[in-house]
């Protein structure tokens, strides 16, 4: 669990009533908000105190102070200015961290006694649209899980999750969660933070399991009502009563804690969508990490993913839905042949691309700003940033319709129905153009938001304070005459208001009608009564003219609430003409050409590239090809050394059906791509030290659940599965899985390996073929051509990179020596090879069915099959033995 806030025994009783008035408040709030640091305003800083005092200057690296530092105890405090706090809020949230911001709200009257305070807003890692630091490209989830008991087993029963990016108004839910699967679909959807219910059973366990790097995790209490703490009628949204006792339970869960985080209000949920089995392209976050699909290994960090290859869109919101398309990519053929078919057209169309993409860079977060309207915290500047965006989106419709000339209506129906739903209501520009200044500020509390003509209060108020100013600049030339002083100056200041100011010198020439207000060490200020009138006139003017503006661009804030379902529509829709653009884009950059899709089992790439790293190499990237068959070879297991090239060979075919189902251009020659429902990507060794767990532990688990979830229509990428034992355990185990999923499974299969034995399999299953790395010698000395051949590899080349990487001669000299003697002493002779290749030929009859063959051969193989296996070599008479064989020879000459 990430965010962990530092233990500290809060005071109470008499320890709490010795406080101070202030710091009893601070604990009053702390206590009800104990899983958040609650940051304090006193004065000008937001401040911690106690516990959360030592965790934020642990965290954000801040010196730790103490109040009362002659006490025995000091209480631990400290802060952060109130100008910079949301940049500090954001490094906590960032940590996992929930924030709480207590702030001060009225001054005491007559200026004595302490400030009243209210909870402003919180911010925790899963919700973040309070934060005032927007954080546009990244969607954070916010998820919810309960898992019912089987009342009729008493075991672990079926479990639910519930979970929103909360802008967007929409919940989804994927319900009957088998309990073993439930960190498997977490961490597929690794949420940034994560509700469990607490009296749940086995919340424990669950708990437990769930131990997701990034994610800040909750035991929650169970909401069984449901009305929410703020009001919310649950069971009226849309979808909820359809869900089964888990799913709204997990969904109550989820929307109880949302109510209580935004704080007396609450962003609209429109819907609730189920989330159904096989509906996307479901990747494990397992899959997801060794492919670098969004985050690389090394930092975490864009580059050298995928999403930077194909990330060229100009919104927040298309960004969004990129990372979310790569992550999810489609199943069904007509929607991804949709969006192939816009890509295309886009490709070939580049000055349309241009054109549409200048307008999409007006365009803000739409999405994120209609949430904020209706938690009434938008600023200024987003409701002027929104006008801005929807007064564009006429232009965007325009210039798309009318490059779709009326034969492209059929083949680009997405880009036809996304130019359609460009729409804006023309009320609500109206509302926004006529209302707001064309420049606004950040914040509503100077006032400078409100348009000329707009209201007449305001137009007052603010020709008194142009005139009133001009007036007192009037007043200075006019005393400057008078008096004589020509260096005589008005002035303002916060404590004095207006007044004059007159050096040391001129004191012999101050008027009689001058009031000295105070003298100071260069000379002293006056007033007048004409200037402490006009004074009261100016000011008075520009407190009631701030005032005013705030209450109309509150009253605006509201009358844009709603349109708010509204604009999350528009949001999904720019979102979606964004990242088509996107990949037209990089489609056209990187020379990437259209993959055929079908709902067969095949996958036939030819000269296929790894785009990330073909993009580093430029132009040196050997492309590989792979044919897969729905009748033939759809299981191939690839030897060679390891610098050779194997996983990224692997990985690339991954990356490329990902890319074609997500509905972008491949980078190769030419790509037919099967439909694929999961894609398994076992690449690589790692542990898990903190539940004990060996390299080979979590490679089991990760070959196990493998096993548990693939289907006919899976792809598997395994890299040295079995090496963490030894060698005859590895190779019994290596080879078990194998045959499964060659016999069991029937999946589409990349399986490559260090266990040359494994190479001998293609004489006993027609599924399975051997490619291998490419190598030649050049001046007596191994170069990898990166190429994959045909064929197994003819040794493993263990010493050539040891070499490469740097060991010394003797010490590589003495392993040749080494290796000699050992190849030597296990020298296999013809018989005993015959006997090996016997060995896998007789695989277990739990495991082993019939080969995949041409259908004309079936009938014939299957007899000669049924006629071997049913005769008994002890048993059998010489004669018998004969019939048998002429049998054969007839059956064959008559094939």
């Amino acid at each position: 669990m990430i965010g962990s806030a530092v233990e500290y025994v809060l005071p109470s009783g008499d320890d709490l009533r010795k406080l101070p008035p202030m710091l009893r408040q601070y604990v009053e709030y702390k206590t009800k908000n104990p899983e958040s640091l609650l940051l304090f305003q006193v004065g000008d800083f937001y401040e911690t105190f106690f516990g959360d005092a030592v965790t934020v200057s642990r965290a954000l690296n801040l010196t730790l102070t103490s109040r009362d530092k002659n006490n025995p105890n000091p209480i631990p405090m400290a802060g952060v200015p109130i100008a910079v706090v949301d940049n500090y809020v954001d490094r906590l949230v960032a940590q996992g961290y929930s924030i709480a911001i207590v702030s001060q709200s009225e001054a005491p009257a007559g200026g004595k006694g302490m400030f009243e305070r209210k909870l402003e807003r919180m911010i925790t890692p899963g919700v973040r649209i309070l934060s005032r630091v927007a954080q546009s490209a990244q969607e954070h989830i916010l998820a919810a899980l309960y898992v019912e008991p089987d009342s009729d087993k008493g075991e672990r029963g079926e479990g639910a999750v519930a979970y929103s990016n909360v802008q967007s108004g929409v919940v989804w839910v994927k319900e009957q969660i088998g309990f073993s699967a439930v960190p498997i679909e977490l961490g597929r959807l690794a949420p940034s933070e994560l509700l469990v219910c607490r009296s749940g059973p086995y919340a424990k366990k669950v708990y437990q399991l769930s131990n997701l790097k990034g994610t800040a995790i909750k035991l929650r209490a169970d909401e069984s009502s449901e009305v929410g703490s703020g009001g919310r009628a649950v069971a009226n949204i849309l979808g909820y009563g359809g869900l089964g006792p888990s799913a709204k339970k997990a969904v109550r869960l989820l929307l109880n804690y949302l109510d209580e985080t935004t704080v007396d209000v609450s962003v609209t949920i429109n819907e609730v969508t189920t989330v159904r089995e096989n509906s996307i392209l479901s990747i494990d976050s397992a899959t997801r990490v060794n492919l670098e699909l969004v985050r690389n290994s090394r930092d975490g960090g864009m580059d050298g993913t995928l999403l930077q290859i194909l990330d060229h869109t100009k919104t927040p919101l298309g960004a969004r839905l990129l990372k979310s398309s790569i992550l999810n990519p489609l199943v069904d053929v007509n929607q991804i042949q949709d969006r192939l078919e816009a890509v295309r057209f886009l490709k070939t169309e580049l000055g349309l691309r241009n054109e549409l993409s200048d307008i999409l860079k007006f365009i803000t977060d739409v999405e994120r700003v209609a949430a904020r309207v209706e938690l009434k915290s938008a600023m200024p500047r987003e409701l002027g940033a929104l006008r801005d965006s929807i007064e564009v989106v006429p232009a965007l419709r325009r210039v798309l319709l009318n490059a779709l000339v009326a034969g492209d209506a059929e083949t680009v129906r997405q880009l036809k129905t996304t130019g359609d739903l460009l729409e804006v209501s023309p009320e609500l520009a109206e509302l926004l153009s006529t209302a707001l200044l064309d420049e606004v500020p950040l914040s509503s509390s100077d006032g400078g938001i409100i348009r000329d003509g707009h209201s007449s209060d305001v137009d007052r108020l603010r020709e008194i304070k142009r005139t009133g100013r001009s007036w007192i600049a009037d007043l200075e030339a006019q005393e400057k005459v008078t008096s004589g002083i020509g260096s005589l100056k008005i002035r303002y200041n916060n404590v004095l208001g207006f007044f004059f100011e007159v050096t040391k010198t001129n004191l012999s020439k101050v008027p009689s009608h001058f009031i000295r207000r105070q003298s100071t060490v260069t000379g002293d200020r006056f007033t007048t009564v004409e200037l402490q009138r006009r004074e009261e006139e100016v000011l008075g003017a520009e407190g009631k003219l701030c005032k005013l503006e705030r209450e109309l661009f509150e009253s605006l804030r509201q009358q844009v609430c709603a349109y708010t379902a509204s604009l999350r529509a528009l949001s999904s829709t720019i979102a979606t003409l964004d990242m088509l653009l996107s990949l037209a884009e990089a489609a056209d950059r990187e020379d990437f050409v259209q993959p055929e899709i079908t709902r067969g089992l095949e996958l036939n790439i030819k000269n296929g590239r790894h785009p990330v790293v073909a993009r580093i190499l430029r132009g040196s990237f050997i492309p590989n090809s792979l044919v897969m068959k729905e009748v033939g070879k759809r299981c191939f297991v690839i030897t060679g050394p390891n610098m050779g090239g194997k996983s990224t060979f692997l990985r690339q075919a991954a990356i490329l059906v990902i890319m074609a189902q997500m509905g972008s251009f491949v980078a190769a020659d030419s790509a037919e791509v099967g439909v694929v429902d999961k894609i398994f990507a076992r690449i690589g060794a790692s542990d898990n030290m903190a539940e004990g767990e060996s390299t080979f532990m979590v490679e089991m688990r990760e070959a196990a659940h493998i096993v548990a979830n693939a289907t006919n229509r899976s792809l598997l990428l395994i890299d040295e599965i079995g090496r963490g034992t030894a060698t005859s355990d590895g190779l019994s185990i290596a080879r078990s899985i194998l045959e499964w999923f060659i016999v069991e499974t029937k999946c589409r299969t990349l399986f490559a390996t260090h266990y040359h034995e494994l190479t001998a399999l293609d004489e006993t299953y027609l599924e399975v073929g051997n490619l291998s790395v490419g190598s030649t010698d050049v001046d007596g000395q191994v170069v990898f051509t990166h190429q994959i051949q045909a064929g197994p590899a003819s040794k493993s080349y263990g010493l050539e990179v040891a070499r490469i990487a740097g060991l010394p001669e003797n010490l590589i000299n003495r392993a040749r020596v080494l290796l000699n003697e050992i190849e030597r002493k296990q020298e296999i002779n013809q018989d005993d090879r015959t006997r090996q290749l016997s060995f896998f030929r007789d695989a277990p009859a739990a495991v082993t069915r019939q080969k995949v063959v041409e259908p004309s051969d079936y009938p014939l193989l299957s007899r000669l099959k049924r006629t071997l296996t049913e005769t008994s070599v002890d048993d059998i008479t010489p004669r018998k033995a004969l019939e048998i064989l002429a049998q054969i020879k007839t059956d064959l000459s008559q094939g």
